[in-house]
């Protein structure tokens, strides 16, 4: 069987053999198979004259693959003949025990060869982090009861088995806990209940506790970070109980700093189960295939019924879609909306007279106190709570971590803490327009409509990227003004500040969503599409309102749903996706779109092949010729517009477009920049009307009293000529003023996908000579 060898670079040969290949990291090592490398033959007239080798013996191709572990995920593919060398360097973060397969396979034959590589380097911590939330950074004051989450960032040690020991500073020889995580392509990650930090006599418990964490690898030796082998240390305030209702006490008495009440001992405890948020719409997460992806929906499994919170360190999560779900689940409310809930708690010990009350951390919220009946001991039993007060009321609001707290007394005087739930928290301006969203209540399109219902809990979704946005970007307003159209504006504009940065990420972003554009940002015509023809492009690839993902190999309907999931929009699905993030707030806008001469792909006037240039179909209305049949000198089409940034124009040369490092539209330096057709939003209230262009984060910066105006401003802003073509003979001829003159204009309103109702649309194209006198106008 042939093998697979290296031929350049460093690597470890004490460690490697001829099918597993120890590379030294960040090096580039260079790989072949030296028995399908055709050899040097013996001239039969005599010495070592080259032979002209047959077809036969002409060097085959090759395809190289790198693969995971398992050898069923393929990272990476190489197409190239035996001669050419397969070049790889693995990354510091990716070196480890972890390996790779590497295989060769030569074309026509499918003969294969395989090698195991690995990468070595160091094993050492780059950054140790704590927060106290998953994934993301809050480096706020550590309480007793919260979860602390331990974040490591490694070289050399991935696809190792990490040791993780949590110390009390006050004994440094014995952990308080240790968990085993692997390391994931560099990264490891633990959480630790912070009651677990508490044990012993509460009377010596200092204000604040010290604490730091040391951890093993494999081989059960101490990782360093930096020269210390404690990677990383925090500090957690002093509790006000030793044994909250996170870890049940061992004597089943809420025993208080000091002397314990032993009035209360016989009455027994209780703890905070589960919690299920009255809400209209749950949230779910932005790649949710169907209404049956319950590993998508943001709502929890527990005994056949569905909740915001569970107490998951006591019951567990009984439901394995729900494992991987955030630690703090998003929920949703209108401004408007009181906040209710029912509480499900269970009893410890037999309880007679037990009162709860509720209260958020930021004390905004009211909920009455609520009396316990009698319970017997273990039972389970629900309690409804419901605010009092909105305080937020006409405000759009939006918290990473929402907690409600909980305290029970036995004699309405002295409050025993009884635990806390955390949730991320959406606070709509107005009820969301769900049922203005695209989809059929009665047929649903499970993998297309913005109506989105889980099927387990029955409920409404909505996507959490729409609520985010909206909720994240103009937390704060909606009552600014005495004029509800003005609220309306302000919160439009503080959204839209989000797209004039060219980088707009969704909520989960690097986390719960596969496709990652951390560093880019969702994109605009970013190469993905493949919805028209393009030069070079195989015709099967292009289908009509869908785009081609590589990855896959599947052509996908283009739709809000699906761009929202790749991250990858055109113009229309950029409107529609702003216009999304604003009905979530109960705001409806518009859009406005422009067609040049080529029609709005409904009405071509003349289609150009992407690879000839030559016209494949020229409407009648386009004749050669004029009334008398006489021939038409220097006869230009009305064609495309061009977006402003980095032309040259030189008539009747084809302008050309010059690279960029900067982004020129949402996630993309070099996009597409002409156009036959696009949409943007509008914003119209008493007769005034604002434009805003989510595709290149630009907006009005002043208002219009007509759509003739307000084309006219846009033109201004965004465009830089309006291109005729001469479509016979491929000149081109550009104009770059009063370009609105040239532009047919639709408004819609609503959803631009949908266009439901289209209210206007007004124009004239022009066919112009060389001059640019017009010659027809229809």
């Amino acid at each position: 069987m042939a093998s697979i060898k290296i031929v350049s670079g460093k690597y470890e040969s004490k460690l490697s053999t001829t099918t597993k290949w120890v590379l030294t990291a960040d090096e580039s090592c260079l790989f072949e198979v030296p028995d399908w490398i055709p050899q040097a033959k013996v001239n039969p007239k005599g010495g070592f004259t080259p032979v002209i080798p047959t077809e036969i013996e002409k060097p085959k191709g090759v395809t190289w693959e790198i693969k995971d572990k398992s050898k069923k995920i393929v990272l990476a593919t190489v197409k190239g003949n035996v001669l050419d060398k397969f070049k790889i360097a693995i990354n510091k973060k990716y070196s480890g025990s972890y390996g790779y397969t590497l295989e060769a396979t030569l074309d026509g034959v499918g003969t294969k060869a395989s090698a195991f590589i690995l990468g070595s380097c160091e094993a050492k911590v780059i950054s140790a982090t704590w927060s106290k939330q998953e994934l993301a950074s809050d480096s706020t004051e550590i309480k007793y009861g919260n979860i602390v989450y331990v974040r490591l960032a490694t070289e050399g040690l991935n696809g190792d088995n990490l040791t993780f020991e949590f110390y009390n500073k006050k004994d440094e020889k014995t952990p308080i806990e240790t968990i085993t995580q692997e390391c994931l392509n560099g990264d490891a990650q633990v959480k630790i209940a912070t009651f677990k930090a508490f044990k012993g006599d509460p009377t010596k418990i200092a204000d604040l506790e010290d604490f730091f964490v040391k951890v093993k690898n494999t081989k059960g030796v101490y990782i360093k970070n930096g020269k210390e082998d404690k990677v990383v240390s925090f500090q957690i305030k002093k509790p006000l109980l030793v044994s909250p209702v996170a870890d049940i006490p061992t004597n089943l008495t809420p025993i208080k700093v000091g002397e314990p009440d032993k009035s209360n001992l016989s009455t027994g405890i209780i703890s905070l189960e589960k919690i299920a948020v009255k809400t209209t719409y749950d949230v779910c997460n932005d790649e949710v295939d169907n209404f049956s992806d319950f590993k998508n929906f943001w709502i929890l499994e527990n005994d056949g019924k569905y909740y915001h919170w569970l107490r998951k360190s006591l019951i567990g999560i009984t439901e394995a879609d729900d494992k991987k779900k955030p630690a703090a689940i998003p929920i949703t409310l209108a401004s408007t909306d009181n906040f209710t809930f029912k509480a499900t708690f269970k009893t410890i010990l037999p309880i007679d007279g037990i009162e709860v009350r509720v209260r958020d951390k930021d004390n905004k919220y009211t909920f009455t106190t609520k009396p316990h009946a009698k319970q017997a001991k273990d039972a389970l039993y629900e309690i409804e709570f419901k605010s009092t007060n909105t305080p937020y009321k006409d405000t759009i609001q939006y918290f990473e971590t929402f907690e409600l707290i909980f305290d029970y007394s036995l004699d309405k005087k002295s409050w025993t803490p009884l635990g806390s739930a955390m949730f991320c928290f959406y606070l709509t301006w107005k009820k969301p327009m769900w049922d203005k969203f695209e989809g059929d209540k009665l047929t649903p399109n499970e993998t297309v409509d913005m109506m989105l219902l889980c099927k387990k809990s029955f409920k409404k979704n909505i996507l959490e990227t729409l609520l985010w946005l909206g909720c994240n970007q103009a937390s704060g307003k909606g009552n600014l003004s005495k004029n509800n159209e003005e609220n309306e504006e302000q919160i439009i504009s503080s959204v839209f500040k989000q797209f004039t940065s060219k980088k707009v990420l969704r909520k989960r972003e690097g986390s719960y969503i596969t496709k990652n554009w951390t560093s880019q940002g969702m994109g605009y015509w970013r190469g993905i599409s493949a919805v028209d023809a393009q030069s070079g492009l195989p015709a099967a690839r292009v289908q009509p309102r869908k785009f081609y993902d590589s990855a896959t190999g599947k052509h996908i309907d283009r739709n809000s749903r699906v761009i929202l999931k790749y991250g990858e929009f055109r113009c229309g699905e950029w409107s529609d996706f702003y216009t999304y993030i604003s009905m979530c707030q109960g705001i409806p806008l518009s859009q406005f779109a422009i067609f040049s001469g080529r029609g709005d792909n409904q009405n071509y006037y003349f289609k150009i092949d992407p690879v000839t240039k030559k016209p494949s179909y020229i409407n009648p209305n386009l004749s050669k010729v004029d009334a008398s049949g006489k021939l038409i000198e220097n006869y230009y089409a009305n064609w495309v517009f061009y977006v402003k940034g980095g032309w040259t124009f030189s008539d009747p040369k084809e302008p050309v477009l010059s690279a960029s490092i900067a982004n020129r539209a949402q996630g993309n330096s070099n996009p597409l920049h002409e156009f036959s057709d696009h949409v943007f939003v509008l914003f119209e209230r008493s007769g005034k009307k604002l434009w805003l262009d989510p595709s290149y984060g630009l907006s009005s910066t002043t208002k219009h009293p007509t759509n003739n105006d307000l084309l006219k401003d846009y033109a201004s802003a965004a465009l830089e000529r309006m291109g005729y073509l001469d479509i016979y003979s491929g000149n081109y001829k550009t104009i770059g003023t009063v370009i609105e003159n040239h532009l047919v204009k639709m408004i819609i309103s609503g959803l631009y996908d949908s266009r439901s109702e289209v209210r206007e649309e007004k124009g004239v194209i022009s066919i112009i000579d060389s001059l640019g006198k017009t010659i027809k106008t229809f």
